[in-house]
């Protein structure tokens, strides 16, 4: 005869996932993987952005500076809109040929005269730039004599 204690069944213990909870869960990671690199495409796009719009306002303060010590009598400071002939940049703030294809930033300029006041002229930077499917502008001020 046998033991009574040992003839008690005992539960059945489950191991291991059920299909479902494994397709489950990998439907959780491919929704969490393709958020998390739409993520990095957008914070990538928006790196580049930044690296340009800052770029184009060191070419901005670069065409700023060259104006300051323009002589008053130059004709760059004549009053009006100076765009048929662009200045182009490279991403460093040199100036380069407009058929160069490292010039990614154009920079135009208007000059009004007498403004604010008599004597003062306000020159109206603006840069631009359209690469990579990144573009934009970026203007600049300035006040001289």
């Amino acid at each position: 005869m046998t033991n009574p204690a040992r003839r008690r069944r005992r539960p059945r213990q489950v191991r291991g996932f059920s299909l479902v909870e494994v397709m489950v869960a990998g439907t959780l990671l491919a929704v969490g993987v393709t958020a998390s690199l739409a993520g990095f495409d957008t914070a990538r796009k928006v790196a580049t952005h930044n690296r340009h719009m800052t770029q184009s306002i060191n070419v901005a303060e670069s065409v700023a500076e060259q104006f300051l010590v323009l002589d008053q009598s130059d004709d760059q400071l004549d009053a009006g809109a100076h765009t048929s002939t662009p200045h182009v940049f490279n991403s460093v703030g040199e100036e380069v040929a407009p058929t160069d294809p490292k010039g990614v930033y154009s920079a135009t300029w208007n000059v009004q005269a007498n403004v604010p006041i008599d004597t003062i002229r306000r020159i109206t930077i603006t840069v631009a730039w359209n690469v990579a499917g990144s573009s934009g502008t970026t203007g600049f001020v300035i006040h001289r004599r």
